[in-house]
């Protein structure tokens, strides 16, 4: 049921603290009222009502002290005032923060994409030269070509003589020496020799002798392997060491 002590709270609860406080002080002079109101004119009964009434009086300096340390109605608006400004800037703060963070996210999903872009264009740009090595022994050589790209390609195998072949007085010499002993007869697939001369001081000689195996085709990351064979060269000049050139061709 719906009281008048239900009606009087929520009445004071929509008009604040400070008349939630001066009813109290009301209610408490109400009281005093009534008791002094039905007190009885015996010595014993003043004296218990004057004690209550000082016990009340006590009450009532308690609740004034209190309330002369209480803020007013216009320092706590005041603060209030000052606490939504303070809280509004943080959120407006957080929210510029948002923002920024939302287009730095943007730039950066953006750079991602350029940097990818680049790096497409770098790997087409790079130039990965075609690899090549030679496996067996003089006289019969095998070439294992390999390219990154398809096309054509030709090699170069090297021989290198450490001491030189062939002793001349000059570098005619040692030139007609190392094609004289060439043994042109042996097939029509003798390739043209290219003979590097050098001097040591005392005499002309050969110390490196390399040919070009001509053009083969090679498919893309796909090893190859070709025949080399050392035709018509003098079978005693085994090389010190050995090693092939890859290069693409144009046609």
């Amino acid at each position: 049921m719906y009281s008048w002590k239900d009606k009087l709270i929520d009445w004071a609860n929509q008009r604040g603290a400070w008349t939630r406080i001066l009813m109290a002080v009301g209610i408490t002079m109400l009281i005093v009222a009534i008791i002094l109101g039905a007190a009885m004119p015996s010595k014993g009964v003043v004296e218990t009502n004057k004690v209550d009434i000082g016990g009340l009086k006590n009450t009532m300096d308690d609740v004034v002290d209190g309330l002369a340390t209480k803020a007013s109605h216009n320092e706590l608006e005041d603060l209030s005032e000052t606490v939504t400004n303070a809280l509004g800037d943080q959120a407006a703060d957080i929210s510029d923060v948002d923002e920024r963070t939302r287009i730095a996210e943007e730039k950066l999903t953006q750079a991602r994409t350029d940097i990818a872009a680049i790096q497409e264009d770098v790997a087409g740009l790079t130039y990965s030269p075609p690899e090549g090595y030679l496996t067996g022994a003089f006289g019969n050589y095998t070439l294992h070509a390999k390219s990154n790209d398809a096309g054509n390609f030709t090699a170069r195998v090297h021989l290198v003589y450490s001491p030189m072949v062939v002793s001349a007085a000059n570098q005619t010499a040692a030139v007609d020496g190392f094609y004289g002993s060439v043994d042109w007869s042996v097939n029509a697939t003798i390739p043209g020799y290219v003979p590097v001369v050098a001097f040591d001081g005392t005499t002309w000689g050969i110390n490196e002798i390399w040919w070009n195996v001509g053009i083969f085709e090679l498919a893309a990351k796909t090893e190859k392997a070709i025949d080399i064979t050392c035709a018509g060269l003098n079978s005693t000049w085994e090389p010190s060491y050995v090693y092939v050139e890859v290069w693409p061709v144009i046609q």
